[in-house]
């Protein structure tokens, strides 16, 4: 190989090894740098000097600046250069870069502009300014964007002396130069020099995004300590600007902010109301409670429902009436606003008080309050819970066993499977969920499955059937135990829902019991359902592919039909590699289910990066009777990896 050559390989290994070394232990050798600037001035391609361009961004120096520089009229290269300049740390860099604005065509001028504002350099502005004139629309846009980026004093005054000229109908990127300008003085502890920028764009005839952008900046700026501009877009008729001021309120801290939101609470409409609500309730003003609490009144549900929210994060036990009524509301959308500001309803006295009402047995509230005692997770409530679980009321007796799943102990499990045992039929679903909800917080699940089964054995063949979706919401190895036992009763109507649920099963570990059932159970219904089981496994938890490897060829062992050998097939499409593929094309010859697995293999080889296996593989398909239609996708596939 002739050393013409040299250098370009280079550059491909230095282009890999910019993707995995540590970016400190990239200190340039003088013989690295040699050749990275050889390959700059030597007639390499494209690709090779632009990684050259790419690896001087992280070790070129003073040496590179000149060969960079003049690639910069380059109209395919310049790009790469300026990349590797503008990453160099050296003044030589600037000069460079100034020195080019007066040699370039428009692109690669534009390209230089840009530079020089990304390095901020403020000896470029007197330069910048000088080619204004002569400059197209997209040049003029560069340098005034430049200039924003620098936002030296001269750069700053002469932008604004632009906005002043042309204050009736500035140009967009000239409002948005000095916006960034703006923003680079704020960067700089400049704030007074900013607002003068926010103000004379907020207050020209440009777009109304800019103008609202810049009335946005130009409150954030002033902060607490002028909020003059803030009252005055608060208050304003223009929901834009109504919209700006709340947003800058989140960024000005104080009480004084928040007063003047109360104010215009006070005043504002109901559809202003409820965006002034959550304002006040993020800034944890309470004086706001009693005029929030009157708008609870309102005609507008939204303006109810802001308060409802905010009473969750402002109120305490002096909210808890207005929230109750508001939670039997017929509005559902505000009444399960008003349950979840209960839920979460702040101070030591709330619980006490919700007992309190219990006691007192008002039927009015009693099923909200027993609703509460469950979300709230109030234990000293439970023995209530009990005596309203066996009320006659069907609706508090309903809401007692809800909150009995949510809060009751280990040591009264046996006692909530003997009440979801004695539940009439049509509470039963609701007791069924409370003592799952129950189990699934115990500290030991486990232990609990054996007095479940115990008791559930002598119950109802409907009860008993009932038990497994328990099991299974339950988990762990004790309850699949039970289960698989049930899967294997001479009862069908047992079998039939254990073997439901064991395929269902929301843990791996169920696959080999599956696996067997599909071969020892006498109903060909179940063994269909427990082999589709096993396949879902396959398909929906992440196996290594290995293991999955392994379960698909023994489904296909135990699979009796081809509709679930079908499934197997498909499954392999979760986890492409060669041996998915592989297994797919073993298929090929087999009567039904040819089209498929050619189907599977092709779709594998998108996947894969052997080539000599997806040769293989699919003049195998090519050459096998699978239908015109896979022969000719093979045979795409073998022309395009020879290409």
């Amino acid at each position: 190989m002739t050393s013409r050559y040299l250098p370009y390989i280079f550059l491909l290994l230095t282009g890999v090894m910019l993707q995995t070394v540590n970016l400190k232990a990239n200190e340039p050798t003088a013989d690295e740098l040699e050749t990275l600037h050889n390959v700059l001035i030597s007639n390499a391609g494209l690709h090779a000097k632009g990684l050259a361009c790419r690896r001087l961004a992280v070790v070129g120096n003073h040496k590179s600046i000149p060969i960079l520089a003049g690639l910069l009229a380059d109209e395919k290269l310049a790009h790469f250069a300026r990349t590797g300049l503008e990453a160099i740390a050296d003044p030589a860099v600037d000069t460079a870069f100034r020195s080019a604005l007066g040699e370039l065509k428009e692109a690669q001028f534009i390209g230089v502009v840009n530079s020089i504002g990304n390095r901020r350099d403020t000896n470029a502005v007197e330069p910048l300014i000088a080619n204004l004139e002569a400059a197209s629309e997209n040049g003029k846009a560069a340098i005034m964007s430049a200039l924003g980026r620098i936002a030296s004093p001269e750069a700053a005054a002469h932008l604004h002396k632009l906005l002043d000229n042309t204050r009736n109908a500035p140009p967009v990127y000239l409002c948005d130069a000095c916006l960034q300008c703006a923003d680079a003085m704020m960067k700089e502890n400049r704030s007074q020099e900013a607002i003068v920028f926010y103000d004379a764009v907020r207050i020209s005839s440009t777009s109304p995004i800019i103008r609202s952008a810049a009335t946005l900046s130009a409150m954030q700026a002033r902060g607490a300590t002028d909020l003059q501009l803030f009252e005055q877009q608060l208050g304003s008729h223009d929901d834009n600007y109504f919209a700006i001021a709340l947003q800058a309120s989140r960024h000005i801290a104080g009480s004084e902010v928040a007063e003047m939101i109360l104010a215009e609470l006070r005043r504002a409409t109901p559809e202003r109301q409820a965006l002034l609500i959550p304002a006040l309730a993020d800034r944890g003003f309470r004086p706001a409670l009693p005029v929030i609490m009157n708008i609870l009144k309102s005609k507008s549900a939204a303006a109810r429902k802001a308060s409802i929210l905010a009473l969750e994060l402002l109120g305490d036990v002096t909210v808890l009436e207005p929230l109750l009524a508001a939670a039997d509301s017929d509005d559902q959308d505000l009444a399960n606003a008003a349950m979840n500001s209960l839920t979460t309803l702040g101070g030591e006295e709330v619980d006490a008080v919700i007992i309190e009402k219990l006691n007192a047995t008002d039927p009015s509230q009693m099923q909200i309050l027993l609703r509460l005692v469950g979300s709230r997770r109030i234990i000293s409530a439970i023995p209530i819970l009990w005596m309203a679980s066996k009320s006659s009321n069907a609706e508090i007796r309903r809401a007692a066993l809800q909150s009995l799943g949510k809060t009751v102990k280990d040591d009264d499990l046996n006692r909530l499977i003997s009440r979801v045992l004695e539940t009439p039929s049509e509470d039963r679903g609701i007791a069924v969920k409370a003592l799952t909800s129950a189990c699934r917080r115990a500290s030991d699940p486990d232990g609990h499955v054996a007095r479940i089964a115990d008791q559930f054995s002598s119950a109802s063949l409907e009860l008993q059937t009932q038990m497994y979706d328990i099991l299974s919401s339950i988990g762990g190895s004790a309850a699949l135990r039970h289960t698989i036992l049930g899967a294997t009763d001479e009862r069908d109507v047992i079998q039939d829902s254990a073997t439901r649920v064991l395929g269902e099963w929301p843990t791996a570990d169920v696959a080999p019991e599956l696996l067997k059932l599909a071969t020892i159970l006498k109903s060909s219904k179940y063994r269909i359902r427990a082999i589709r089981g096993y396949i879902r496994v396959i398909r929906q938890f992440g196996l290594p592919a290995d293991q999955r490897l392994e379960m698909a060829r023994k489904a296909m062992g135990v699979a009796t039909r081809n509709q679930e050998k079908v499934l197997v097939l498909h499954a392999l499409l979760r986890f492409r590699n060669v041996e998915s593929m592989n297994m797919a094309i073993e298929y090929l010859d087999t009567p039904g289910l040819e089209p498929t697995a050619a189907q599977v293999a092709i779709y594998i080889s998108d996947q894969i990066g052997d080539i000599a296996e997806i040769r293989r593989v699919m003049q195998v398909i090519v050459e096998a009777d699978v239908g015109e239609s896979y022969s000719k996708q093979a045979r795409e596939i073998l022309i395009r990896i020879s290409e």
